[in-house]
């Protein structure tokens, strides 16, 4: 028979080996849930930011075909009023993601050059579409 001591060592070692396994169980659990809810945050922004816009990209050159970078280029959405606004890069692209369906107006400026504006531009639900600008000087 077991002293009282040693029963109260045994009865101890047994609750704290009992609080372990609960504590891996609700570890567990709870990585599940985790889990669970990464996967529909991941496929609920992919689902509102992938599938219902399109986009138009380009490049914009001057007349000569050589390109301009740090042109303004603004995407306006006549039928809500909102401008979308970029600069093309150091090789003269440019790119607009997630633009609405709808039409839009492309505006393209660069300081020494008139204004570019192309109206009725029709985006689809994922169009990738491309308009390359021809500023000419001024």
């Amino acid at each position: 028979m077991l002293s009282p001591r040693n029963q109260g060592a045994r009865l101890w070692q047994f609750v704290r080996n009992a609080n372990a396994r609960r504590f891996r169980e609700e570890d567990s659990e709870m990585k599940h849930l985790c889990r669970g809810v990464f996967a529909v945050v991941l496929f609920s922004a992919t689902a509102a930011f992938g599938q219902n816009s399109g986009s138009i990209g380009g490049v914009i050159m001057d007349q000569t075909g050589a390109v301009v970078p740090s042109a303004s280029v603004t995407m306006l959405n006549p039928d809500t009023g909102v401008p979308t606004k970029t600069t093309s890069l150091a090789d003269g692209s440019y790119v607009v993601n997630n633009l609405a369906p709808g039409r839009y107006e492309v505006t393209a400026e660069a300081t020494g050059f008139k204004t570019f504006t192309r109206k009725g531009i029709e985006v689809h639900v994922s169009d990738k579409l491309t308009l390359n600008v021809s500023l000419e000087v001024g």
